[in-house]
C-alpha cells in the first residue's frame, strides 16, 4: 500500500536535501516507515484500511474516517514543507551534541520559534518511543549514578548565592538518574531526589533483578543488597575501579551530555530536562547506527502521541 523507494535516503545533509526535496517522496518514506507492518486506521487502530488512488489519504473500512499518514505524528497540522522536515530530523539526530533553535531556524529559514517547536516534536517523539519500545528491565553488568544539572554556586555574585546547595541538594540543580547496561542499553530521567524512596523503585523496575549491580557509595543505594547483587566503590577515598566493577561508562555519559547543555543550549529549564536527556540517551542507544539507520528507527515509532504547542509551553514560568 505505501511503496518502498528504489532509490535509498543517502547518509549525507546534501543527499538528503536533494532526496527529500519532492513532497510525494517524503510522504512515502514517512508511510513506509509507520506502517512498515501494514497501514492502520488512527482513530480505530482497524488493520483494514485503503489508500485513495488520486490523493494521499487514506480510508478506514470501519470507521470510515479519512485520514492522512501524517496524522497523529510529529508531522500533523504543520505548515513547515516535510522536506525541511527530514533536513531537521537529520541535523538533530545526526549532530553529536544536538542543535540549537537559533541555528536550526538559520539553517532552514523559519523563525525560531518554529524551530523550536519541530525539535521539540522530535524530542517528545524520542521520549515517549524510549518509554514504549525500550522499558524491559536490564540485565547482566549495569551501572547505575546519579548527576545534577545546574550553575553552580561558586560562579555566582555573592548576594545570589543560595546556602545548603553542595553536594546532592536540589534547592538550584536538578538530579538526573541513569541506568545503563554494560555494552548495551542506557536509560535516563529526571528524578525529584536522589534519596532511596525516590530511586529504588525506578531501579527496580528498570533492572532485572539477576542483573549485576554496580553504583557509588551513595547511602541511597544502600537497600539494593537485597534485591540484586550489588557492588559499590568509595569515590570520597578515590576508589573508582575494582577489577569490572565501576561506573565510568555511564560517567563518560554524563561528560558528554553536560557538553550538550552547557556547549549548544547553554540553558535548560526543569520542566523541558527530561527531552534533553532522552534526547541524549538516544544518540548514545543508536551509536552504532548511521544517520539514515537512526532516521529510519525514530520515524517507526507509532506511539501516536503529538506535542501540542499549548502543552509545551503549559505553565512555564511556574516551572
Amino acid at each position: 500500500m505505501c511503496k518502498s523507494n528504489t532509490k535509498q535516503p543517502p547518509n549525507s545533509l546534501l543527499g538528503i536535501i536533494s532526496h527529500f526535496k519532492e513532497k510525494k517522496t517524503c510522504l512515502d518514506f514517512i508511510c513506509e516507515m509507520r506502517f512498515k507492518d501494514g497501514a492502520f486506521c488512527p482513530f480505530c487502530y482497524d488493520n483494514e484500511v485503503y489508500k485513495y488512488s488520486t490523493r494521499y489519504i487514506f480510508k478506514c473500512k470501519s470507521c470510515r474516517k479519512q485520514f492522512s499518514p501524517l496524522k497523529s505524528t510529529i508531522f500533523e497540522n504543520s505548515k513547515i514543507p516535510l522536506s525541511k522536515w527530514m533536513a531537521a530530523i537529520y541535523l538533530h539526530t545526526s549532530h553529536k551534541k544536538g542543535i540549537r533553535s537559533i541555528q536550526l531556524s538559520k539553517d532552514l529559514a523559519i523563525t525560531q520559534k518554529s524551530a523550536w517547536y519541530v525539535l521539540s516534536r522530535i524530542r517528545h517523539l524520542i521520549m515517549t518511543g524510549s518509554i514504549e519500545y525500550n522499558s524491559l528491565a536490564v540485565q547482566g553488568v549495569v551501572e547505575i549514578d546519579e548527576t545534577f544539572v545546574g550553575g553552580k554556586e561558586s560562579n555566582k555574585h555573592e548576594h545570589k548565592k543560595t546556602k545548603g546547595t553542595q553536594g546532592r541538594s536540589t534547592k538550584t540543580k536538578t538530579a538526573v538518574l541513569g541506568i545503563l547496561q554494560r555494552d548495551g542499553y542506557l536509560h535516563a530521567q529526571k528524578v525529584d531526589a536522589v534519596d532511596g524512596a525516590t530511586i529504588l523503585p525506578i531501579i527496580k523496575n528498570r533492572v532485572a533483578t539477576n542483573a549485576i549491580v554496580c553504583t557509588d557509595e551513595w547511602k541511597g543505594y544502600t537497600k539494593l543488597k537485597y534485591s540484586h547483587s550489588h557492588y559499590k566503590l568509595n569515590h570520597s577515598n578515590k576508589e573508582f575501579v575494582d577489577g569490572d566493577v565501576h561506573v565510568n561508562t555511564l560517567e563518560g555519559f554524563w561528560s558528554h551530555f553536560k557538553r550538550s547543555i552547557f556547549g549548544i543550549y547553554h540553558v535548560v529549564s526543569p520542566k523541558h530536562i527530561n527531552l534533553y536527556i532522552t534526547e541524549s540517551a538516544f544518540r548514545y542507544n543508536t551509536r552504532d547506527m548511521n544517520e539514515i539507520e537512526r532516521i529510519k528507527y525514530l520515524l517507526s515509532w507509532n506511539t501516536n502521541k503529538r506535542l501540542m504547542y499549548k502543552q509545551l509551553i503549559k505553565d512555564e514560568k511556574a516551572a
